[in-house]
């Protein structure tokens, strides 16, 4: 699984996620947007890449599904949102599709 680095510590995905999932208000509902934009589909969909590597497979951000999930409890198409986002953001020359869920981060 992969990790990302916060005070030169490495922190897998699981642990970024549940720092995201920590800044919710009481009752499910969440607080004002963060200043990262963590409180959209696309922060959370760029959250769950940050723990990725360069390349990687829809099924490892699949694997973040349940994460993001937690977030946004009314939604109930949560694989569909983040298929969407990642359209956006290779729309945006962010990500390049590889083919067969395969993707790769353009820096």
């Amino acid at each position: 699984m992969g990790s990302t680095i916060s005070d030169a510590v490495p922190m897998g995905i699981e642990e970024v996620f549940k720092r995201f999932l920590d800044e919710s208000a009481p009752g499910g509902e969440t607080k004002p947007a963060a200043s990262d934009g963590a409180d959209t589909w696309s922060g959370a969909v760029t959250m769950a890449l940050s723990g990725l590597a360069e390349r990687f497979e829809l099924a490892d951000v699949y694997r973040s599904s349940s994460l993001i999930e937690a977030r946004f409890p009314e939604n109930h198409h949560v694989r569909e949102k983040i298929r969407q986002q990642l359209q956006l953001m290779r729309d945006r020359g962010e990500l390049v599709f590889l083919g067969g869920g395969r993707y790769q981060k353009v820096k």
